[in-house]
């Protein structure tokens, strides 16, 4: 298996590692500009929607016919301004994400699941950010999903250290 997989930058929605190529996980990303959209359907995986940047509005639909909207989600200039913003996306939901400014970008990561945690906006109070390491290996972990959703299979979260350099 090919360990490093790098994304090309690209207008809407990329599949950067597709279901198959990692046992549970894979990732997309999404780069928007304003008034775009982009919807799909979450089958029997679980996502998790990670603004990098911008603001969008986000309608979910569950299986069961529940409909929830998030509008102005986001609203960083990029991942090192500030905690992350997520949407957790339960399986079998059917979402549409508008873009509500320029350059809105997200990462969107699912795995399989059967979980039947309801739609919800992980922001602010419900992220949580521990420092972590010591010396050269200090680091900002902000942890989200598992703090605060049943996922089954995922976590998300993203770590920052202190040079400004990130992960997720």
């Amino acid at each position: 298996m090919e360990r490093l997989i790098k994304a090309q930058a690209k207008e809407g929605f990329q599949q950067i590692v597709p279901p198959g190529v990692m046992r549970f996980l894979d990732f997309a990303r999404l780069n928007l500009r304003k008034g775009q959209r982009h919807s799909a359907k979450a089958e029997e995986r679980e996502s998790v929607l990670d603004v990098f940047s911008g603001t969008a509005s986000i309608a979910v639909e569950t299986a069961y016919g529940q409909r929830q909207v998030f509008s102005g989600v986001g609203a960083r200039s990029d991942v090192f301004s500030g905690p992350p913003v997520m949407v957790y996306l339960p399986p079998h939901s059917s979402y549409e994400i508008t873009a509500a400014s320029e350059g809105f970008e997200a990462g969107i990561f699912s795995a399989p699941s059967t979980a039947t945690a309801l739609p919800t906006l992980l922001a602010g109070p419900a992220v949580t950010a521990k420092n972590v390491g010591r010396d050269n290996w200090q680091r900002t972990v902000y942890s989200a999903l598992a703090e605060n959703v049943p996922a089954e299979r995922l976590l998300a979260g993203e770590t920052l250290n202190p040079s400004g350099n990130w992960s997720s």
